[in-house]
């Protein structure tokens, strides 16, 4: 059974889209709302019908975007949009759209920045001295103090290499 229930609103795109990914999500939030006005802008130019979203979410730590239909006359350019979206999306922090990577934190996959990861981890009320993110995994771009895989900073006097928030907490 088909339905005419999208989950974009083109009259509100920021606040569906807030209400699909989650309002703390405002890294996401930005990158999907500008794909989709400027998919509005040039469905209004070639006088064209919005794109049916059946769902936007994150899974496995990834930016995902389902239509009702997809295009079945190869890629255009709201399917090239909403790819690039997805690409930037899973090169940017879901809270604060900071460059990261995907780290695991407890049995979750998330996009999260070195701050946001430490944040996360403190609501969770999580020791990252005892339970580490990203804990299975050997990475040599890992932070010796809480276990963030990205950018990674020597640490002052330790001669290890620790996450931005590692280093700044231990001044």
């Amino acid at each position: 059974m088909m339905t005419d229930h999208s989950a974009i609103d083109y009259d509100n795109i920021r606040e569906s889209v807030a209400r699909n990914l989650g309002r703390k999500n405002l890294g996401w939030i930005e990158i999907v709302t500008r794909c989709f006005e400027s998919i509005k802008e040039h469905c209004d130019q070639k006088n064209r019908e919005y794109p049916r979203v059946f769902q936007i979410k994150q899974k496995f730590g990834e930016l995902r975007i389902y239509l009702h239909e997809p295009e079945h006359d190869g890629p255009d350019y709201i399917s090239l949009h909403i790819n690039e979206a997805c690409r930037e999306a899973n090169r940017s922090c879901e809270v604060c759209g900071n460059n990261c990577s995907q780290q695991w934190l407890g049995a979750w996959v998330r996009n999260l920045c070195c701050f946001c990861a430490h944040s996360e981890a403190r609501r969770q009320q999580r020791d990252l001295s005892n339970y580490p993110l990203n804990a299975n995994l050997d990475c040599s771009r890992k932070c010796t103090n809480c276990g963030y895989i990205g950018q990674l900073a020597h640490s002052p006097g330790r001669g290890d290499q620790q996450c931005v928030a590692c280093v700044i907490e231990s001044l």
